[in-house]
């Protein structure tokens, strides 16, 4: 049975969060925000008084849909107290919002979840009856950390109470709110729990209780110019005169950049004026300190909480990406010798972003790092080129040996096979403009993720940054040169997907093979299947270990592991040709039959686009 709408609500004030909101209900019911949350819906009955932090960036519909009522509110104005409305633009919002969806708590370190700063005198209010009797609004933007200014009262935001010196709702534990059963606090008034007499604390301890909106009579720090042009400028980027896509793009060049920053400290020290590089020297000095190894770049890349420290760093990081020149400004940062272990971190970082950075710092930094070109994710790869007409169809899965000795004879410290592997994928990457595990994935490249830990670690820390793209950008001009003789390697990959030598075919090729021993050859199924592969990778240009297996895969079980134990024998003997009389011939006769399918397979593809041609 539904509960009917409580007796008296409150409109919500400009740009005021979920947990504000409740805060001012509760106190103007004289009701503790536990309770109101439980009425509301935000709550279950059997912890009426925890509710997740994560409802402040955004309500399920159905949890929408009962606070509305029950508060009389529209669901716009619900919505409206959440941070949904910057999903889009600003990334670690809409990160947070899909782990939300798949079940998973949100982990942003550029998010403030169960706390946030504060402007004394925003939360002091207006001057009206309503906001005298229970508080200003408690803004939603303050929970942003790039948000470290008031503009309207011209201040720094603060993270600590007056009285307490310790960070608001800093015991929150996850909570939207925290001593949410607790009747006796006024929406401003801190609710941090005081330690007991030997230092612990316990539920029972009493609450702070400090005033929030009254400044003690020590001073301020002025807020500078420069900040205050800044603060403005991420203000118009979270506000609707700037683009969604533009403003997420110019959120994740800046966390990109201060992680860069933060994990190559001092080397920006120069970037930055005086007082701000004073400012970061002490905070970085202060948090390595304070961190050990566990979850280290992501915690020691967050955004201070300190609002003069986050302002002083996103400082530093703005004149970074505003410099003319991004690719030298940020050279010495990525390439120097003394950071090399905190680039390699620093570059996966770089390639795991899930929202888009600029196309003017992916085209700064691709060639210091090889990492993701484009601003786009894709679920698939699209048929577009990076270089004219030479297009990710074009990309065999496996780089041929003859382009491997041609372009990459310079490429040392890593095994033959990774660097085929990996240029074939930063190949197909960089015509398609997407991220690694994209072009690994259009190429039907899938183990090594498992084997390898991702795509994105293959060769990171062996290869010279500048020898490998150098090679790459110089193999792909030159295939877009002669784009009129490059082969469709996905349509051949597609049209051999689930393909097989079948048995009469595989018959007619193994009976004009002669006899070259005393005893006669085999032609059996592991055979036939090795075959099968053999004749795959000639057509594809694909590395092996990735062909199709549909013949192994109708086998039972206790022949599948047989033929794992013979088969990585039999395909040596066949694609070393010398090594045994009878698998060179079958190996001779195998790659003509590969020529003439994938003549058939090509013409097919010819004719088809022909046609398709003379139909528009």
């Amino acid at each position: 049975m539904a509960t009917a709408p409580l007796p008296r609500s409150l409109d919500p004030l400009p740009d005021e969060s979920v947990a504000g909101y409740v805060l001012r209900l509760s106190h103007r019911l004289n009701v503790p925000p536990g309770w109101l949350m439980y009425r509301t819906g935000l709550t279950g009955p059997r912890s009426p008084n925890y509710s997740n932090a994560g409802l402040s960036i955004a309500m399920s519909d159905d949890i929408a849909a009962e606070f509305a009522r029950t508060t009389r509110l529209s669901l716009e104005e619900v919505t409206a107290l959440t941070l949904a409305c910057f999903n889009g633009r600003y990334p670690p919002v809409t990160r947070a919002m899909s782990a939300s969806v798949v079940g998973r708590r949100p982990s942003e370190t550029w998010l403030f979840q169960n706390s946030s700063r504060y402007c004394p005198d925003c939360l002091a209010g207006g001057g009206s009856p309503i906001q005298d009797a229970h508080g200003g609004s408690w803004k939603k933007i303050w929970q942003l950390p790039v948000v470290f200014a008031c503009l309207e009262h011209r201040c720094y935001l603060r993270h600590q109470c007056f009285d307490c010196r310790r960070p608001i709702s800093g015991d929150g534990g996850g909570r939207l709110l925290a001593r949410a059963g607790d009747p006796s606090l006024h929406p401003l008034q801190c609710r941090n729990s005081l330690p007991g007499a030997e230092g612990e604390r316990s539920r029972t301890d009493p609450a702070c209780g400090g005033r929030l909106d009254r400044r003690p009579s020590l001073t301020a720090p002025t807020l500078m110019g420069r900040d205050m042009a800044l603060q403005a400028r991420m203000l118009r980027c979270l506000g609707a005169e700037t683009s969604p896509r533009e403003a997420a793009e110019y959120f994740t060049d800046l966390q990109l950049v201060t992680s860069l920053i933060c994990v190559t400290w001092p080397l920006a020290e120069s970037l930055a004026p005086r007082l701000a590089a004073h400012t970061v020297n002490s905070f970085l000095r202060r948090r390595a300190a304070q961190l050990g190894s566990n979850h280290w770049f992501q915690r020691f890349t967050a955004l201070p909480v300190d609002a003069t420290e986050a302002a002083a760093l996103l400082e530093i990081a703005a004149a970074v990406l505003d410099s003319e020149d991004l690719a030298a400004t940020l050279g010495p940062l990525v390439l120097s010798d003394r950071t090399q272990g905190r680039r390699a971190v620093w570059s996966e970082h770089f390639i795991r972003q899930a929202a888009p950075c600029s196309s003017r710092f992916s085209q700064a930094v691709a060639p210091l790092t090889h990492a993701v070109h484009g601003s786009h994710r894709r679920d698939t790869l699209p048929q577009s080129a990076g270089h004219g007409g030479f297009a990710p169809e074009h990309v065999p899965a496996y780089l041929p040996k003859l382009w491997l000795d041609e372009h990459f004879r310079r490429c040392e410290g890593i095994s033959e096979r990774l660097l085929r592997r990996t240029a074939s994928v930063r190949l197909a990457q960089l015509t398609a403009q997407g991220s690694l595990d994209e072009a690994a994935e259009y190429l039907g490249i899938e183990a090594p993720r498992r084997a390898s830990g991702g795509v994105q670690r293959w060769a990171h820390a062996k290869l010279d940054v500048f020898e490998f793209e150098n090679a790459l950008r110089d193999l792909a001009i030159g295939l877009d040169a002669t784009v009129a003789w490059l082969v469709d390697y996905q349509h051949r990959r597609e049209a051999l997907k689930d393909w097989h030598l079948d048995q009469r075919t595989w018959d007619d090729l193994t009976a004009s093979i002669p006899q070259t021993g005393t005893v006669e050859p085999r032609y059996d199924d592991l055979k036939r299947h090795v075959a099968s592969i053999f004749v795959w990778t000639r057509i594809t240009q694909g590395e092996h270990l990735f062909a199709p297996r549909p013949l192994e895969t109708a086998q039972a079980i206790r022949t599948r592991q047989y033929w794992e134990t013979r088969r990585n024998t039999m395909w040596s003997l066949l694609a070393n040709p010398g090594v045994s009389p009878h698998f060179t011939l079958l190996g001779e006769a195998l790659t003509e039959y590969a020529d003439r399918l994938a003549a058939t397979i090509d013409a097919e593809r010819s004719a088809r686009q022909m046609k398709h041609s003379l139909a528009n």
